[in-house]
């Protein structure tokens, strides 16, 4: 779930505007105008992936790089 939370903030962060909707679902507007819409949770481990390639299709990448990722990692461990 953290890492839905993640890809939320990330894509608040390239400037997108999310709502949440009725249904469960996000409505991302991105920053050019475009639509899609996106589950609120990931009932399967891909589901997450999908979305992040589906917006990054849009124009907008979300993924986090492997140097942040590692160096997050780094940060937590005592």
């Amino acid at each position: 779930m953290a890492d839905h939370a993640g890809r939320v903030a990330r894509l608040r962060e390239h400037g997108c505007e999310l709502t949440l909707l009725r249904g469960g679902h996000w409505r991302v507007r991105l920053p050019d105008g475009g639509i899609c819409t996106l589950p609120s949770t990931a009932s399967d481990w891909r589901s997450l992936r999908n979305a992040a390639h589906q917006i990054r299709r849009l124009g907008v990448d979300v993924r986090v790089s492997l140097r942040r990722r590692a160096t997050n990692d780094n940060e937590a461990t005592p």
